[in-house]
């Protein structure tokens, strides 16, 4: 069942490895593959998700090919991987694998609405049980000129050795690593900012993760910490205000807030070209109303799965463009190989011809 409105996910599970093991992707061409793995990816983002438009005109757009040429070549193996339903009058193409995906996701959207507003409603966090606080538990500050107090200061005190591993949980649904692992650097930060600002600062840092792998999740936090508590994390160097003043002329959508931190992130990740180019692929096509949603959905999952299809769509392009190199070197080293012989052939009927005449008399 598609989702309503403005609803999409934040993110697509992929395996790359059941992918390739499919015997059916297997006997594609490289071309077919990256055609059939990009409209895998809109399934989930584009307007008919979770399934796709029976439509030439749009499915070639979708693919990323580059003219209605290339696809009519490759779609009757793309396609045949896809089943034609029907839904409120409208032809889709559906695809097995993809809906499962989508419907562990809506189960888990489910669950996740009900938990959601538990933690934000009254102590969002464990108190510690120490008598005297120490530098991983410390008093919240109070908002100046008033009794009411920030979501940050509900607890009196938090203990991050507990606080993070539940963010980590919740957040980013992986386990953090050991607590030895990061409990010095921790504390040293609880130390300068405070253990409630910290556990902000990895709210915060966790919230522009979600949808990804982060194995080490604390770890990862820590190397950017400092910026997220100095609140100079997501400033902008000039090439950033210049690569989101583009954005927002391509999709008159500003980012700011989280997604532009977002935008930080994926920039130091995969580079401004790739993030701009992303975000180009990502609108096309989108109608006024998706467009009021762009920016929170590339920001939230949309950019890193069209990033990672790029540059695999780059990868087997390459390779294609290798082979056909290679093939048009090999032709060339025949055909000088067979104007030799013709050279050494008309050499030798050449010294023949002369050897015949007698100049002697």
């Amino acid at each position: 069942m598609a989702l309503n409105g403005n609803s999409k996910p934040m993110y697509q599970p992929w395996n790359e490895e059941e992918f390739n093991a499919d015997i059916h992707v297997r006997s594609m061409t490289p071309i077919q593959r990256w055609i059939y793995r990009t409209l895998l990816l809109q399934c989930f983002f584009h307007t008919t998700r979770p399934y796709l438009p029976a439509d030439d005109g749009l499915l070639w757009k979708l693919a990323g090919c580059e003219n209605k040429k290339q696809w009519d070549k490759n779609k009757a193996d793309v396609l045949a991987m896809f089943s034609e339903i029907e839904q409120d009058g409208q032809v889709l193409l559906s695809n097995k694998r993809v809906l499962e995906d989508w419907n562990r996701l809506q189960e888990k959207r489910e669950i996740g609405r009900s938990s959601a507003q538990k933690r934000w409603d009254g102590n969002r966090y464990p108190l510690g049980s120490h008598d005297t606080p120490n530098a991983s538990e410390v008093e919240l500050s109070e908002v100046k000129g008033s009794e009411e107090k920030k979501p940050w200061s509900a607890p009196k005190l938090v203990n991050l050795k507990k606080v993070l591993p539940v963010l980590c949980l919740k957040l980013l649904k992986h386990k953090a690593e050991p607590t030895d692992w990061w409990k010095t650097e921790i504390q040293e930060l609880a130390d300068a900012f405070g253990s409630g600002k910290v556990a902000e600062a990895f709210e915060m840092w966790a919230s522009t993760r979600q949808g990804e792998i982060v194995n080490k999740p604390v770890s990862e936090f820590l190397r950017t910490a400092t910026g997220y508590l100095e609140g100079s994390f997501g400033q902008a160097q000039p090439e950033i205000d210049q690569l989101l003043a583009r954005l927002y002329e391509s999709g008159g959508q500003a980012f700011a807030g989280k997604a532009k931190a977002t935008v930080v992130r994926l920039v130091n990740e995969y580079g401004i070209p790739d993030v701009e180019s992303a975000y180009k692929e990502f609108i096309t096509n989108k109608d006024e109303h998706d467009m009021k949603y762009a920016v929170r959905d590339f920001a939230e999952g949309g950019a890193v799965a069209i990033i990672l299809a790029q540059r695999r769509r780059k990868q087997e392009s390459a390779a294609v463009e290798a082979v056909m190199a290679d093939n048009r070197k090999e032709m060339e080293r025949l055909a000088e190989e067979e104007q030799t012989k013709v050279f050494e052939q008309e050499q030798l009927e050449a010294g023949e011809i002369v050897e015949a005449f007698d100049f002697g008399g």
